[in-house]
């Protein structure tokens, strides 16, 4: 398992913000970068959704279930964003 501060510094290099930014839920600004820290906090640091929205400042399990969910939906159609998760997944990989 890797640690969410590590996860969260890797995706705050790669979007190009402070880890701190990937915390807050902002309207009207692009959350990809925080949507994918969400992801990768689940898949490789075995968060369950309590802990990621409490780390996230999501009062429900069901903010990360969507925020998830809505980032899984778009890698679908776009291979840039697969592209990212990818490489992300493999700095994440031993």
């Amino acid at each position: 398992m890797v640690g969410a501060q590590v996860i969260l510094a890797l995706v705050s290099r790669k979007y190009g913000c402070k880890k701190a930014e990937l915390l807050v839920a902002t309207r009207g600004v692009d959350n990809t970068g925080r949507a994918m820290a969400m992801k990768l906090c689940q898949e490789y640091g075995g968060m369950k959704l309590g802990q990621i929205g409490k780390l996230f400042g999501l009062g429900s399990d069901s903010g990360v279930t969507k925020s998830i969910s809505r980032l899984t939906h778009r890698m679908v159609d776009d291979d840039e964003l697969k592209g990212v998760y990818e490489v992300l997944c493999q700095d994440l990989t031993p």
